[in-house]
């Protein structure tokens, strides 16, 4: 009787420990989520770069498959790489002469909803005589594997419009 109550508090204590300090048994951790959320939002608007140049100059859907297959699809799941248009803003910036840069940008977990993020980016817009920049208001969701499997942008309007024509 003496050895149960040490290896009952135990227990008891693992337990406790798992739920204070873990909070899930999913696997996924918040920072997985944060790091993929971060990713994302500074790939997608930043550029485009010099090999995103090439692909949009050979205008072969194949090769932007590809290459979202090589830089987002660690980071987002499977039926959001397939589903989502990546790079659209990042595009037409290209097609009107313009660069996007990110700036500052905070990310903020939506309690108690799980993978649920809040995010603002700042993001500058250029060319040769032209310049200005918009914050970016995104809600992102990620899965259990802390992935991001969507994004809504409530801003995306007003940079689609600043980098036209």
């Amino acid at each position: 009787m003496k050895y149960i109550m040490p290896i009952v508090c135990f227990f008891i204590l693992g337990f406790v420990t798992n739920e204070v300090f873990f909070d899930r048994d999913d696997g996924r951790t918040d920072e997985d989520a944060f790091f993929n959320v971060r990713f994302v939002l500074k790939e997608e608007l930043n550029g485009p770069s010099e090999e995103l140049k090439e692909v949009y100059d050979g205008e072969e859907e194949a090769a932007l498959r590809q290459y979202k297959e090589e830089n987002v699809a660690m980071h987002v799941s499977e039926d959001f790489l397939s589903s989502y248009a990546f790079y659209d803003l990042v595009e037409r910036a290209y097609e009107n002469g313009y660069t996007l840069e990110t700036g500052s940008m905070t990310i903020d977990k939506v309690e108690p909803d799980e993978g649920m993020y809040e995010a603002t980016v700042e993001v500058s817009y250029s060319k040769e005589d032209e310049s200005g920049t918009v914050n970016m208001e995104a809600d992102l969701e990620t899965n259990q594997d802390g992935k991001v499997t969507d994004i809504e942008y409530s801003t995306y309007n007003e940079l689609y419009r600043a980098i036209g024509e």
